[in-house]
């Protein structure tokens, strides 16, 4: 299940359905997989702060894979284990856990979809307890 569609992603990236990529479906799909990986599958499709919010990040997410050509993890350009270092010509620049952007993390976190410990004192988050 895609939690958006390509006329989603179209309205989002403000752009034609004709414009977006031939694998758009595929890209929402894998976008959806990692939505349901960051909430711990804790998405409720009932709610309509859940919809919107897994929608947007749906969209951001695929934004990002578009316009940074990628629909995984980004290659590391190179690295350091010790006194071995590995540099590898032509791969992205792209930090390897950029899997995600701000604006994906930040949909899912207003919804309260990354939440994974205590709240803070004051605060409320549904179906949680603070103190």
């Amino acid at each position: 299940m895609s939690y958006a569609t390509s006329a989603d992603l179209a309205e989002y990236l403000a752009i034609s359905q004709d414009d977006l990529p031939e694998d758009v479906d595929r890209l929402l799909a894998r976008a959806s997989e990692e939505v349901d990986y960051l909430t711990l599958n804790r998405v409720d499709t009932t709610e309509a702060t859940h919809v919107s919010a897994t929608k947007a990040a749906a969209c951001a997410l695929c934004e990002y894979w578009i316009r940074n050509a990628a629909d995984t993890a980004a290659t590391v350009a190179s690295y350091t284990i010790g006194k071995l270092t590995v540099n590898q010509p032509g791969a992205s620049t792209v930090p390897i856990d950029a899997r995600t952007t701000a604006r994906v993390r930040f949909a899912l976190m207003k919804a309260g979809l990354l939440y994974r410990g205590v709240a803070q004192a004051g605060t409320s988050i549904p179906g949680e307890s603070s103190f």
